[in-house]
């Protein structure tokens, strides 16, 4: 019988050593993380957006002072250029007429005479030169130059500005799990 316990025991040593290799098996294959999986997950952040919205302002500008001219001759009798015109502008200010004049002679370059006035809105005002040197006119212009006046005229501009959206991400994160959680999922 003895003979027979030593056999016992070496199965015996045995089957301890195989029964504890395949509990440390189970226990590494269930509890121990060692497989690494992905996943996804949403996270809701705030973003800064960039808009635009139109934004009044204002600003100086330089206009010329607004006139209607009624009517323009020359004057044959007095040798005489008239130009009718009248500020129908809100504001007084300076009107300046240019007369131009080509006499007949081509020897003779352009003359050029001016008269001015100041007027208050609504009034009307005869600009007149005279033709001192007695040229035959061939051909005769003028020219209105108004004085400007400064007004505050509201423009608009595109301004950027800024405000926060909720907005959502997806971010792939990476975890180690058991064997076993693995081939379950």
């Amino acid at each position: 019988m003895v003979k027979n316990q030593k056999g016992f025991s070496r199965w015996k040593g045995l089957a301890i050593g195989l029964g504890s290799t395949l509990l440390i098996f189970v226990i590494v294959f269930c509890a121990v993380p060692i497989q690494t999986v992905s996943y996804t997950v949403t996270i809701q952040s705030q973003v800064p957006e960039t808009y635009y919205e139109e934004e009044p302002y204002s600003t100086l500008v330089n206009r010329p002072l607004r006139y209607k001219v009624f009517s323009h001759e020359y004057g044959t009798e007095y040798s005489t250029l008239v130009v009718s015109l009248v500020n129908i502008d809100e504001v007084s200010g300076w009107f300046e007429v240019k007369f131009m004049l080509q006499p007949y002679d081509p020897s003779y370059v352009w003359l050029v005479l001016e008269d001015s006035a100041r007027l208050n809105p609504s009034e009307q005002w005869f600009a007149t030169v005279a033709n001192e040197y007695g040229y035959d006119l061939s051909e005769w212009k003028y020219e209105v130059s108004p004085e400007t006046k400064t007004i505050a005229e509201t423009q608009y501009r595109q301004v950027a500005k800024e405000r926060l959206v909720r907005k959502d991400f997806i971010e792939t994160r990476y975890k180690k799990v058991s064997m076993l959680n693995y081939l379950l999922q």
